[in-house]
């Protein structure tokens, strides 16, 4: 069972959350800011439009990139996830990166920290589809 993706599942949309909320905030408080000199009506007002350009920029990239974790948590809490039987094929652990990738009947998964698989045997695998993350991995004799 792959507890640690329980619990980083939820850590990370309530980041997401706070982030957005951030930049949204700024978005509407950006007018308050208090210049340290005399500086012109027009560059005062080019600078809160880029300022909530920029801010607008963030929360959709941030939104577009969270929509597979937040399809996969409806999934996660409801235990709807895909199985997939096979050998494995595949292990790839990247010397900085905190997953490791599986390769399964095809379909590349990724666990985090440790799989705790051998390349040759055959495994069960409950895996999330979006995110392609596995949760639980069972040895088939």
């Amino acid at each position: 069972m792959n507890v640690m993706y329980y619990l980083s599942m939820p850590l990370t949309i309530v980041l997401y959350v706070f982030v957005i909320t951030f930049f949204i905030t700024s978005i509407f408080k950006i007018e308050n800011l208090k210049w340290r000199r005399e500086v012109s009506v027009r560059t005062q007002s080019i600078t809160i439009l880029l300022g909530r350009f920029f801010c607008v920029i963030v929360v959709l990239f941030l939104v577009w990139t969270s929509i597979p974790f937040l399809k996969d948590s409806f999934r996660l809490v409801t235990g709807q996830y895909i199985v997939v039987e096979g050998y494995v094929q595949d292990l790839n652990h990247k010397s900085k990166d905190l997953n490791e990738y599986v390769v399964l009947s095809g379909v590349k998964i990724s666990f985090l920290f440790d799989s705790q698989l051998e390349i040759g045997k055959k495994y069960r695998i409950k895996y999330l589809p979006n995110t392609q993350t596995g949760i639980n991995s069972i040895e088939i004799k």
